[in-house]
């Protein structure tokens, strides 16, 4: 990275892109190399949710594109567009990129050995230190399903080296998560700064961050009151949801979390966002083979093996699609 004295850092809005764009901040302080910021339009995962032109005025010589999960020829067009070098560093199942690509899961490692982009990261830059933010991104993504994880026990060590309880880093992450659920990318930018300056303990201790995720809280529960159960066949569970508010994760993991030997899908309209996501995610099946048959018909899914999230842009027939897929998994 020295080979690039001012890059842009473009992150993912939650919790393990936050936490990496902290990590990579540090490192790119010591090295003396300037760093501007960008976050996506929140819950788009198009080269048009990047303001390009923003990212240009700042005149970086890299992109560096974190825990996005942008499709590889998305990618190349960033690059075409901004006409320097883009570097992926991400966790997300993908095509693999020629150049400038640490993705270790793309590449054919198993998900469990690569759960954040913080991880990936702590790889990359062999980290001794930093390992509250590395053990919050973890903890962002993995959610519950931590519990049945055997890198739970390590996570409760890297936490405990920094004064912190595995509970603190679900607390943590609730109050990141916050601002992007509630569409507020000022707060993301604050709470970037924030981790970079204080670790998790600086969020753990914001009257701010706390008031957020008070707000997400009653947002929620209204929410979780209005969800319909619209299909059930076999292991696979949908429910549809309509709301203001960019709880897409929220709830899903709520429903997967309590449906946890079946596939859960969530059909969530987001009015004020003007697009609807179907959120998948089990915590017994692999849902790999749906994600990639999917985005081979040409739908825009972005995920892991389990979870994925499709940004509808046509409505019932890509619900439809999707529940087909989800049905053709091998239950056995």
């Amino acid at each position: 990275m020295t080979n690039y004295r001012r890059v842009a850092v473009v992150h993912h809005w939650d919790v393990d892109g936050i936490s990496s764009s902290a990590i990579l901040g540090r490192a790119l302080f010591k090295l003396g190399v300037e760093a501007h910021y960008c976050v996506p339009k929140i819950g788009l995962y198009r080269p048009e949710a990047i303001d390009l032109e923003a990212v240009a005025k700042a005149k970086p010589r890299a992109l560096l594109l974190v825990d996005y999960g942008l499709r590889v020829d998305y990618v190349d067009e960033v690059e075409r567009r901004l006409g320097v070098d883009v570097v992926v560093v991400d966790h997300h199942a993908n095509a693999v990129r020629a150049q400038r690509f640490y993705n270790p899961v793309a590449r054919g490692a198993a998900e469990d050995d690569y759960p954040s982009t913080t991880w990936v990261l702590r790889e990359l830059l062999k980290l001794d230190d930093d390992l509250d933010l590395v053990a919050l991104g973890v903890v962002g993504d993995l959610g519950k399903s931590l519990e049945v994880k055997p890198i739970r026990r390590g996570l409760e060590l890297m936490a405990s080296k920094h004064g912190l309880s595995l509970e603190d880093l679900y607390e943590a992450s609730n109050l990141v998560n916050s601002c992007y659920r509630l569409l507020d990318s000022h707060c993301i930018g604050e709470v970037r700064e924030l981790l970079v300056e204080r670790g998790v303990k600086g969020v753990l201790a914001s009257c701010k961050l706390k008031e957020k995720a008070e707000e997400l809280k009653r947002e929620v529960e209204r929410a979780a009151a209005r969800i319909k159960e619209v299909f059930a066949r076999g292991p696979v569970k949908a429910y549809e949801l309509t709301s203001n508010s960019y709880i897409t994760s929220s709830i899903g993991r709520e429903l997967a979390y309590r449906h946890r030997e079946s596939i859960v899908a969530l059909v969530h309209k987001v009015e004020s966002l003007g697009v609807t996501y179907i959120y998948v995610r089990s915590l017994k099946y692999n849902l790999r083979r749906a994600l990639e048959e999917l985005r081979a018909k040409g739908l825009e899914v972005g995920g892991k093996d389990q979870v994925f999230v499709v940004t509808c842009l046509n409505g019932r027939g890509e619900v439809d699609l999707v529940l087909e897929a989800l049905t053709s998994i091998e239950v056995f």
